[in-house]
């Protein structure tokens, strides 16, 4: 079959369980995925605990009393001459305004001068954490900036960079280190299916001292926060000495007006930052009810307060009050946070997170489809399909579980299960990350944090080479100056040196930072007409040398829409059929399945079919309708999922009766039977394959169905059954387009 690539994987419906023995979607050895429990990397932040300087004790206030004290004493006492101490009190004014701004550019400075590293040594009973005040954090590379943050004491030690919670590790032998905060993402299987919530007060506030709520505040600071950084950075100082001295000689009115200029720049500049945050406020969906599993009841609870190992019903749409009513202006319903599908099944639209228009298909865990004792990893590819993340949204859900079709209603199907029946008919779901830990945290972090302020567009190798030799020139230049006119008694010395000056400044043009926010500033302009947001705006010059863009599958740029091209069949010999007499084919005699007749007598030994009137074997046609992951909306009607299936099932004339039989689209009295599919091997990206087990509605022979990718199928089939021209037409195919094989058993 010839057609468009699956984009994404798939997950698999229900079905009685399966024998032992039947291993079809079982991980080569060389693939193979641990299922021990791993030990968490490390979180890639430097965290040095620092006790902060009494006021009198900082370097940047102690030596400057000092120094003042002296100079007053020695005015005092006449000892100076007015001009020594003048300019005594200027050096100590610069000195002291200057260490100011190197504590206000570098935090590493302002580590040392304002604090004092904490003791790592133990003194008998370990070292007194009661005295750090500030913890200094540098994140990993393009994570944001480095920052000193206040220590907050409590049972535990514990700080909170970029939202994101680290404690201190008591089980380290210094006493000094931290580590992020754990959330119950890597438990055994068995205690996320048992769990019963928090069934006591005493567990629900432990939970929420340790892990916190399901909150997403995103901070706004004032407009004077904003102003305030900006006023005191380097380029700016820089602008503004550049305006002092050319008032001095005598251009006030360019001066002024350069100097209104780049004050307006940048409150346009704070400004712009203050719109951006609101509008990343404003993507926040507020707190709604969902129904909670707490202390041994169903109640409703708003998101905000959800709290990591909660129990929740997950429904198509969400209430609308703690009444239990639902809220119908919504189309989808949003996740709150990421969760661990217990019971029941879902189709989410991810497309938030991903990028990915398809909608994915989110079935329950099942521990006895994995060893005893195994682990859940929240970062494991097999276990993404079990997973619902925060900020995805619920196209369609469904209270079935995994043994089985079973309806909500059925209460003697949920008997065995320790949680009762939801009121809403939701499917039950454990509450993994909340908050900045979820994924959609974790984008939002991103995209508040991962910009770093320092990177203005100026500072890159690059213009430093270029200004350094620009620099070369101004030094030549003034050196000139100075000897032709230092000399000269008819010259002002003071205008000679001020000429100077502004020619070692003029190596920098103070309009260069301004000129530069300005042309980024119109092309986030433009690129937000476009609906495009950038994140770092001072990457987009070098988005300017960007000549090749390379995306990993149909439906990013294109339309989600395919059409089914046709699919070969083997001739005589087991040779796949070539019209046009070579061995690889061509699109042009591939065999449309509408202009077909479907045979359950013509089989792959038989002459297929080369004309456009011909028969296609039953075999064949089960495989393409039989093997994929769709499902219906909510009206029963209209089919979701991957766009190729979808594609398929139409262009074979086939639609489906409900999530489990696919039916033909025109009676032809019972001579082509309907597909029952009663498992699915979700399609996982590693295996490059999906396998689904199914039979004819009137038949009891099972049938095992198997697409992926024309080399994973290959490696599947014995030498002796695969046509001696297979490899050339899939690798034609290949290249003209792209083909998914599929294949029975």
């Amino acid at each position: 079959m010839v057609s468009a690539p699956t984009s994404s994987p798939r997950m698999p419906r229900q079905m009685p369980k399966l024998p032992k023995d039947l291993k079809l979607n079982e991980v080569p050895k060389s693939q193979d995925v641990s299922k021990t429990k791993t030990s968490p990397s490390k979180h890639g932040f430097s965290i040095t605990p620092l006790v902060a300087r009494a006021p009198m004790r900082r370097l940047d206030v102690q030596p400057f009393a000092v120094a003042n004290i002296v100079l007053i004493g020695l005015d005092m006492v006449e000892i100076l001459p007015n001009r020594v101490f003048a300019v005594a009190c200027g050096l100590v004014l610069i000195l002291h305004f200057s260490m100011f701004l190197l504590g206000q550019w570098d935090v590493n400075f302002r580590a040392r001068i304002g604090y004092e590293p904490a003791p790592a040594a133990y003194n008998g009973s370990g070292c007194d954490k009661n005295k750090w005040t500030h913890c200094l954090v540098h994140p990993p590379p393009n994570s944001g900036e480095s920052l000193i943050v206040e220590v907050q004491h409590g049972d535990r030690i514990s700080i909170k960079f970029q939202e994101i919670i680290f404690r201190c590790d008591d089980s380290d032998s210094t006493g000094t280190s931290f580590k992020r905060l754990e959330l119950p993402v890597d438990l055994e299987l068995d205690h996320y299916v048992g769990s019963l919530g928090h069934d006591t007060a005493a567990s629900l506030v432990k939970n929420q001292n340790d892990f916190g709520m399901n909150e997403h505040q995103v901070p706004t600071p004032s407009f004077v926060d904003c102003l305030l950084p900006q006023l005191i950075a380097p380029f700016f100082l820089f602008q503004v000495f550049c305006v002092i001295l050319w008032s001095l000689d005598e251009y006030w009115y360019y001066a002024i007006f350069t100097l209104i200029m780049l004050i307006l720049f940048e409150c346009t500049q704070a400004f712009n930052r203050l719109k951006s945050l609101q509008r990343l406020r404003d993507t926040l969906r507020p707190a709604y009810y969902v129904l909670t599993y707490r202390k041994m009841k169903w109640v409703p609870i708003l998101t905000d307060s959800l709290v990591a190992g909660d129990l929740i019903s997950l429904t198509s749409r969400p209430l609308s009050s703690g009444l239990g009513k639902k809220e119908e202006t919504e189309t989808y319903h949003q996740v709150p946070c990421d969760l661990l599908m217990i019971r029941g099944s879902a189709v989410v639209n991810e497309a938030m997170l991903t990028g990915e228009s398809v909608p994915q298909i989110k079935e329950a865990v099942d521990p006895s489809q994995h060893s005893k004792g195994t682990c859940f990893d929240v970062d494991d590819p097999s276990f993404r399909r079990n997973i619902v993340f925060g900020g995805t949204f619920v196209v369609d859900q469904s209270p079935s579980d995994r043994t089985g079709n079973t309806e909500i209603n059925d209460v003697g199907s949920w008997s065995k299960y320790n949680v009762p029946i939801p009121t809403d008919s939701g499917s039950i779901c454990y509450v993994l990350r909340t908050g900045f830990e979820t994924q959609q945290g974790q984008l939002l972090r991103t995209m508040m944090f991962s910009g770093n302020g320092s990177n203005n567009g100026v500072n890159n190798y690059d213009n430093f080479i270029f200004i350094l030799l620009l620099l070369f020139c101004a030094l030549v230049a003034a050196s000139t100056v100075i000897y032709h006119t230092w000399e000269d008694e008819t010259r002002n010395k003071f205008r000679v040196v001020l000429h100077v000056i502004i020619i070692l400044t003029s190596v920098v043009p103070p309009e260069l930072p301004m000129e530069l926010s300005l042309a980024v500033t119109s092309s986030l302009a433009a690129l937000a007409n476009l609906l495009v947001y950038c994140t770092e705006p001072f990457r987009i010059p070098l988005a300017g040398e960007v000549d090749t863009c390379c995306f990993d599958k149909t439906g990013t740029l294109t339309s989600d829409e395919m059409i089914l091209r046709g699919f070969r069949c083997l001739g005589p010999g087991m040779t796949i059929i070539c019209a046009n007499g070579s061995k690889e084919g061509s699109n042009a005699d591939l065999i449309d399945p509408l202009e077909c007749t479907i045979s359950a007598t013509v089989g792959a030994t038989s002459k297929p079919p080369v004309a456009s009137k011909g028969k296609i074997p039953l075999d064949t046609i089960r495989a393409m309708v039989g093997c994929q992951s769709l499902t219906l909306a909510k009206d029963g009607k209209t089919p979701i999922g991957d766009p190729l299936e979808l594609a398929v099932l139409k262009g074979c004339g086939f639609r489906l009766r409900n999530n489990s039989v696919v039916e033909p689209c025109e009676s032809d009295d019972g001579k082509i039977d309907s597909v029952v599919i009663h498992y699915r091997f979700a399609f996982e990206s590693r295996l490059k394959r999906m396998t689904v087990v199914a039979r004819d509605e009137s038949k009891d022979n099972m049938f095992v169905l198997t697409k992926g990718a024309p080399e994973v199928v290959q490696d599947l089939c014995k030498s002796t059954t695969l046509p001696p021209n297979y490899t050339k037409v899939y690798r034609y195919h290949m290249v003209s387009t792209t083909c998914r094989c599929r294949s029975q058993y």
